[in-house]
This record gives C-alpha cells, structure tokens and sequence, in this order.
C-alpha cells in the first residue's frame, strides 16, 4: 500500500511541474522564480519542531529546485533566524549563486529585500514550496497578492504541523 502511495505522490508531482509548463530558454528568457521556504532542519525528525514527513517534502522540492537549475531559473531560499537547526536543510542546500533570504517574521516579504530582488529580476510568477504549510507559506501567498505577483503552490513539497493530519 505505501508503495501505491508514493508512486501516486510521485505521478502527481511531475503532472504537476508539467502542466506548470516552466520551459525558460535562459535567465533572462523566464519571469518565473522558485521561492523555498523554511526547509530547515529544526522542521525534521529528532529536532524542536518536527512536522509531518518533512524528508518527503524535502524530495519533492529539491526535484524542482533541480528543474529550476537545469532551466537556468531565478531560485530564493528563505530562511527563519534560528540559532539551533536554523541552516537550510542538506536535499535543499542553495548555491552560492542563489538568493538567500533570512527573515524573523512567518512573512517572506516582511522586513526583507526580497519583493525588491523580485522586481529587479523582472519576476512576476512565483512557484512556491517549503515548511509550514499553515503559517509561513500562506504569509507568503497572501503577501505577494499586494504586489500582483502571480503564484503555484506546489502541495507536494509543503509540509505543516500533524494537527492538520486529518484533512488530508
């Protein structure tokens, strides 16, 4: 049965990325950023703040970070300011060439130089994975709505607190 699952995760996840239909010829060719929140390791087994199957989401992620990557695409990495757990998480590591944002709020674009990074990159669309689902992604969603960016909100690549486990 848990094979069946995670095939069926899987299927969705590149129907998904497909029917996003990201196809950059370059970096000044796209208008479309990946944005990856918190995928930090105090979200992980063993660590203060442990949330459901965060390996998982992690995969998922770093699966289209890599898409982004071969594309030559704008990626962000945004982190919360923790001093235990608080590097970014190993299946996600950023390159040195990647944005990185660290923030002290749940929102992104709170106190941040990151709507502004958007805007000098020409970015209107956003495709947006990470850690707590309920609280730090959605402030993200909710805040580029004043700004009229576009966004995808990739399930398969977000993570929550287990209280939300009954309505999956």
């Amino acid at each position: 049965m848990k094979k069946v699952v995670i095939l069926v995760f899987c299927l969705i996840f590149f129907m998904t990325l497909s029917q996003m239909n990201i196809n950059a010829q370059n970096n000044e060719g796209s208008s479309t950023a990946l944005l990856l929140i918190d995928i930090q390791y105090f979200y992980f087994p063993g660590a203060q703040q442990p949330l459901l199957n965060p390996e998982e989401a992690s995969l998922n992620a770093q699966k289209l970070l890599n898409h982004f990557r071969e594309k030559g695409m704008l990626v962000v990495h945004v982190r919360h300011n923790s001093k235990t757990g608080g590097e970014i998480h190993e299946n996600v590591t950023p390159l040195e060439t990647e944005k990185v944002i660290s923030k002290n709020s749940v929102n992104s674009f709170k106190n941040t130089d990151l709507l502004d990074y958007l805007k000098e990159h020409e970015i209107k669309s956003l495709v947006i994975g990470g850690m707590m689902t309920h609280l730090c992604v959605e402030a993200a969603v909710r805040a580029q709505l004043h700004p009229r960016l576009s966004f995808r909100l990739l399930r398969q690549s977000n993570r929550h607190k287990s209280i939300s486990r009954r309505f999956q």
